[in-house]
């Protein structure tokens, strides 16, 4: 569940930070949400969220070496996000 989940993907949130320090918060999230394997519907879904983040595609993606494998979700279903710093 979250509690497992939370760390793995603050340790890729980090990870990305280190490989593009000039990362926006929107940056990282669009990289580890096109880029989550898909666990139930493809894209976005109440069960699964994203799905489970795969670190090396997002660091691709943030990279722009990215090449899309078929589990990610295509841009024009990418949900606009509200990001916040509070």
């Amino acid at each position: 569940g979250t509690s497992m989940a939370a760390p793995h993907v603050s340790g890729v949130v980090a990870l990305l930070k280190s490989i593009d320090p000039s990362a926006t918060p929107f940056d990282i999230r669009r990289a580890l949400s096109l880029t989550a394997v898909d666990r139930n519907l493809k894209g976005y879904d109440t069960a699964h969220g994203y799905g489970i983040v795969d670190a090396k595609e997002a660091a691709d993606f943030l990279t722009g070496t990215y090449n899309q494998n078929g589990n990610c979700a295509p841009d024009e279903q990418l949900i606009t996000v509200r990001l916040t710093t509070d």
